[in-house]
């Protein structure tokens, strides 16, 4: 498994979760809030609360299935105890009003007390699409796509 392997299922992960026990609304809205729910839980380093909003047909690129997206995700935190998650260029198109797709690009930063370790590789950059699907009344990601930057101007590396 690679480094960015690993930090692309974080992005993933921490992007899945839902606000819990919220009465449906506008389903953008909810989905915006959903991100800045997961940056906070990745940031925390709460796998728990993490994971518990993946669904349970998630599939991704790489043939992952929710449980090794877990695993994945637990080896990154493990290495990873302190990072800062930002969001930008978030687009969200409503397919209906029970599924989803959301493009961004997620930064990580590792972080040295709170500090942010400004080092080529302690950075990454990912583009980011998941699919997402309301499940029991919660936004969950079904799947996920990315591509890891190569240097700067040169497009996607994959």
């Amino acid at each position: 498994m690679s480094r960015r392997g690993g930090i692309a299922i974080l992005a993933l992960v921490c992007f899945a979760l839902a606000g819990c026990g919220d009465p449906p609304g506008d389903p953008e809205s909810e989905i915006g809030l959903m991100i800045d729910d997961a940056a906070s839980a990745a940031q925390a380093g709460d796998l728990e609360t993490l994971q518990a909003f993946v669904s349970p047909d998630y599939a991704d690129e790489e043939g992952r299935d929710r449980r090794a997206a877990g695993f994945l995700l637990r080896s990154l935190l493990g290495r990873y105890r302190n990072v800062l998650v930002s969001v930008s260029n978030l687009r969200i198109q409503l397919i209906s009003s029970e599924l989803a797709t959301a493009d961004m690009t997620v930064s990580l930063l590792a972080r040295d007390s709170g500090r942010p370790v400004l080092t080529g590789i302690d950075a990454d950059r990912i583009p980011l699409r998941l699919a997402l699907r309301r499940e029991g009344g919660e936004w969950r990601v079904t799947r996920a796509e990315w591509r890891e930057r190569g240097p700067a101007g040169s497009g996607f590396s994959n």
